[in-house]
């Protein structure tokens, strides 16, 4: 499990303006399971000498620097990597593309720290103790140890993040990846000579004697540490489509570890995303390959979208029990198909609505995930006036064509004597049970209470019905009609045939 350090200093809100994240482990971490409670010794090397390494490897009594023929000798059983720079470049893109729901400025520090920018939030997160609770929180998520300090400038956020400490004057020299703002490992060993280890001791120096002796690199990091020199940073741009993968170190066999790793892994990384800007998820992919030979591709739909790890994990894991995965998967790649804005609604005093339609889609998802895209099909009116015309099947619900129309035909209005104001029946209402034919039925077994309704079922070809309203001799509410006869007065009993249509609930 990561674990965090999060300091809070005694500051005014309008001080704490960059909010530091450092990864001291990130180079080992890329290489680990988060959910991994034992690991097992693992070290990183980097110019065949030892770079980084785990708990487990520093509690064995491994050293940084040392070489891998030393660390096999205390710890025989140790797994080891050569170090990824491009792999850790990627991680630390996706961790920022994650912070971004916390700012619109947020800026890469190779190669293990990422600054966020938190003054313009700090109103709409009610503080910065919410917006640093929430970074720690996402770094637990995606496995990863994390240690956050604020302060006024980029440098001094970054100096007090690398070196672990409260105070400036307390960071030491040697943390603060100074290499990479040109200052020398030659400078440093000559500062460390001279006695000077910290920060604190370097800044009371004088600034000009400084800069005739070390160089000018030094004094303008010192002058960006204070901001008394501007230090403008470059601001990531949020990704439009999420496509992400795990290149794993061991091809895996059981579907159960697949989803408990990997998978869970991706949908966890998705989530944030999917928080960060808002959305709700309608349709994923999951690419399963192995090393050699053809992958499988599953597709996950939800009825309802969803943002949540395990609401996606949930579904996930009842359609890869359908599916057929190739025998050994080394690759794992998951893609958002399809996104919808979230939009949330305010619920009644008993929230029975949005409950409701939550459960629906949940079931609708477990059937499609269980039975096929195809177990269920919605139904929605079309623009027909007859009845059973009016009516079709839709794709499975959460397509982009599963959203019905109002039917025109119910406008329609009832004609005819016995409308009266007091009827229980509403005009243009229509059964629920509508049958694919009509079905004969005599008149004798008819009471009719309201009617007729007169609906032209198409071209010209086709005649007239009028519809009915009307009372079975056996108790059933029924829709019945009749072929329209111009004078129904004069038309005899025998020549007018009445058809069932459907039941009323």
């Amino acid at each position: 499990m990561a674990v965090s350090s999060t300091t809070y200093p005694e500051q005014k809100a309008s001080q704490t303006q960059w909010l530091a994240v450092y990864f001291p482990a990130l180079a080992v971490e890329i290489f680990t399971d988060p959910k991994a409670t034992d690991d097992g010794c693992t070290v990183i090397l980097a110019h065949q000498r030892v770079h980084m390494l785990n708990q487990a490897a520093t509690q064995a009594g491994i050293i940084p620097g040392c070489s891998l023929a030393t660390a096999h000798s205390i710890a025989p059983d140790l797994t080891h990597h050569e170090r990824d720079e491009a792999k850790e470049s990627l991680r630390l893109q996706m961790l920022a593309q994650c912070f971004y729901r916390y700012s619109s400025m947020v800026s890469i520090e190779s190669p293990d720290c990422v600054l966020v920018e938190v003054q313009g939030s700090l109103r709409l997160w009610q503080g910065w103790q919410n917006i640093i609770r929430g970074v720690a929180q996402i770094c637990c998520d995606l496995g990863h140890r994390q240690v956050s300090r604020l302060a006024k400038t980029p440098e001094a956020a970054l100096a007090l993040a690398r070196g672990g400490v409260e105070r400036l004057e307390d960071a030491p020299l040697h943390s603060l990846n100074l290499p990479l703002r040109g200052i020398s490992e030659r400078m440093l060993e000559r500062l460390a000579n001279m006695g000077i280890y910290r920060l604190g001791q370097l800044q009371q120096l004088p600034t000009k004697g400084l800069g005739k002796r070390f160089g000018q690199a030094l004094t303008r990091y010192l002058g960006r540490l204070s901001g008394i020199l501007p230090d403008p940073r470059l601001s990531i741009q949020p990704q439009e489509q999420f496509d992400e993968r795990l290149n794993l170190l061991k091809p895996i066999t059981n579907k159960a570890v697949l989803e408990a790793g990997p998978m869970s892994q991706l949908a966890v990384q998705l989530q944030h995303w999917l928080i960060a800007r808002q959305l709700r998820c309608t349709t994923l992919n999951w690419h399963l390959n192995p090393f050699k030979g053809e992958g499988v591709v599953m597709t996950v739909r939800f009825a309802g979208g969803q943002q949540r790890q395990e609401n996606m994990m949930r579904i996930t894991s009842l359609r890869l029990q359908q599916q057929a995965a190739p025998p050994e998967v080394l690759t794992v790649r998951l893609q958002a198909l399809s996104v919808q804005p979230l939009i949330v609604t305010n619920q009644d005093l008993f929230g029975s609505v949005e409950q409701a339609a939550e459960e629906v889609a949940e079931l609708v998802d477990e059937l499609h995930a269980r039975l096929g895209p195809q177990s269920c099909r919605s139904i929605g009116s079309t623009a027909q006036h007859a009845p059973d015309r009016a009516w079709r099947s839709y794709p499975p619900l959460g397509s982009a064509e599963s959203a019905p129309t109002s039917p025109k035909w119910t406008s329609s209005k009832w004609t005819g004597a016995g409308r009266e104001a007091s009827t229980p029946y509403c005009y243009g209402q229509r059964p629920i049970w509508l049958f694919a034919r009509p079905y004969p039925v005599r008149r004798q077994q008819l009471t009719l209470l309201q009617g007729p309704e007169r609906i032209q079922r198409g071209p010209l070809t086709y005649r007239s019905r009028d519809y009915y309203i009307a009372k079975h001799a056996q108790g059933p509410l029924c829709w019945v009609f009749h072929e329209h006869v111009p004078d129904l007065e004069q038309a005899s009993a025998k020549e007018t045939q009445w058809y069932l249509h459907g039941y009323f609930a």
